[in-house]
C-alpha cells in the first residue's frame, strides 16, 4: 500500500516510517507540501492512502484519484474532507480522535480563567506602568458564575470535568448526544437560547459544517447574557469576528478568547488582532509533545490496521 503524507505541522519521526515499512506500507513525503485544493493530484496520483490535516479533499479532488481508499487525519476535525463525496465514492475516512482533546481542554479552560480573572487587562496594565489591583473591572468568583458549554462531545466533557468544582453550574446544549451517553457532572439544557441567555462564559466545541459556519453571528451574541465571555477552541468558521468585534465594543460581551481564526494565519493589521478585550492564540489549543507524539502514533495505526483488516483502527463516524 502506497500512502502520501500531503501535509505536516511536525517533523516526521523516522521510527513510524520505519513501523509502515515493517508492515509492507510504502509511505512517501510530499514535497513540497500539498495545502491547496488539487495539489495532491500529482503526488497522489497513485496513492492508495493519503494523510492529510490541511489539503482540502474536495468532491472534484477525490473524483480525480480512482486509486484512493483510505484519507487520514492526524487530528479529530474533518472539515477539509467532503465526507459526503468520500462515503459515495468508496473512499474511507479515519481520524485521532483521542490524541489531543487533553489538550484542548485544557486550553479551553486556561482561556476562560484568563478572561474571567481579567488576565489580559491587568497585563496590559502593568506593561504601562500601572498598579491598581481593579484595573480589570469588578471581577467575580467563579463558584458564582455559569459555564455553557455548546456541544458536549469528548473536549466538551473532558472540559467540564476539568472545571467541575470551580464553578457553580456547568450546563451544555447538544442535540445529538443520546440521554444514555450523557455524562452525570454536567447539567443539560434543552436549547442553544436557553444556554446563551444563563453562561457567563460560553465555549464553542461543535464541528465546522453547513449548519454551523458562521452560526456565531450578530444574533449569537445579541442572545448571550450581558457581560459574558465567549471562548472559541474549536474551529475559525463557526464565529463572525466582525460581528464578536461589535459585541465586545458595545460591552455585551465582555471578552474573548479564540485559538481559531476564520482565515489563518490572520493578517497581521486583523482587527481581532489588535482588540484589546480579544485574546488571540495561534491554533495551539491541540498541540503538547505528547499530543504531537500520539497523533502520529494513531496515524501509524489506521494505516497499518486498514492494510491488514480493510478498517483503520478509528474511522469517522458513518464509515
Amino acid at each position: 500500500m502506497r500512502v502520501l503524507y500531503a501535509d505536516h505541522t511536525d517533523a516526521l519521526v523516522t521510527s513510524e516510517f520505519d513501523r509502515l515499512r515493517a508492515a509492507g506500507i510504502d509511505p512517501v513525503l510530499a514535497d513540497p507540501q500539498c495545502r491547496e485544493e488539487g495539489q495532491v493530484l500529482g503526488p497522489g496520483a497513485d496513492a492508495d492512502a493519503i494523510v492529510c490535516a490541511f489539503a482540502p479533499m474536495t468532491r472534484a479532488v477525490l473524483q480525480e484519484l480512482p486509486n484512493l481508499k483510505l484519507i487520514c487525519t492526524p487530528q479529530a476535525g474533518t472539515d477539509h474532507i467532503d465526507l459526503d463525496a468520500a462515503r459515495e465514492l468508496g473512499i474511507c475516512v479515519a481520524h485521532t480522535p483521542l490524541a489531543n482533546h487533553h489538550e484542548v481542554a485544557t486550553h479551553a479552560l486556561t482561556l476562560i480563567l484568563m478572561l474571567i480573572r481579567g488576565i489580559p487587562e491587568h497585563q496590559a496594565h502593568t506593561r504601562h506602568g500601572g498598579w491598581d489591583f481593579k484595573a480589570a473591572g469588578a471581577l467575580q468568583r467563579t463558584s458564582d458564575l455559569a459555564l455553557g458549554l455548546v456541544g458536549a462531545g469528548r473536549i466538551a466533557q473532558t472540559l467540564a470535568s476539568f472545571a467541575d468544582g470551580l464553578f457553580g453550574r456547568i450546563f451544555a446544549y447538544d442535540p445529538f448526544v443520546a440521554e444514555a451517553d450523557w455524562p452525570a457532572y454536567i447539567e443539560r439544557v434543552e436549547s442553544l437560547d436557553d444556554l446563551l441567555a444563563q453562561a457567563d462564559a460560553v465555549s464553542l466545541h461543535v464541528p465546522l459544517n453547513d449548519t454551523t459556519t458562521g452560526f456565531a453571528d450578530a444574533g449569537f451574541f445579541a442572545r448571550m447574557k450581558p457581560d459574558s465571555f465567549l471562548v472559541n477552541v474549536s474551529r475559525g468558521g463557526l464565529v463572525h469576528s466582525s460581528a464578536l468585534i461589535a459585541a465586545v465594543d458595545r460591552e455585551h460581551v465582555r471578552g474573548a478568547a479564540l485559538d481559531v481564526l476564520e482565515t489563518e494565519p490572520p493578517l497581521p493589521d486583523s482587527p481581532v488582532l489588535q482588540h484589546p478585550r480579544i485574546v488571540v492564540t495561534p491554533h495551539a489549543a491541540f498541540y503538547s509533545l505528547k499530543s504531537q507524539e500520539d497523533q502520529r502514533v494513531a496515524t501509524t495505526d489506521n494505516l497499518i490496521a486498514f492494510s491488514h483488516t480493510g478498517k483503520p483502527s478509528f474511522p469517522c463516524p458513518g464509515f
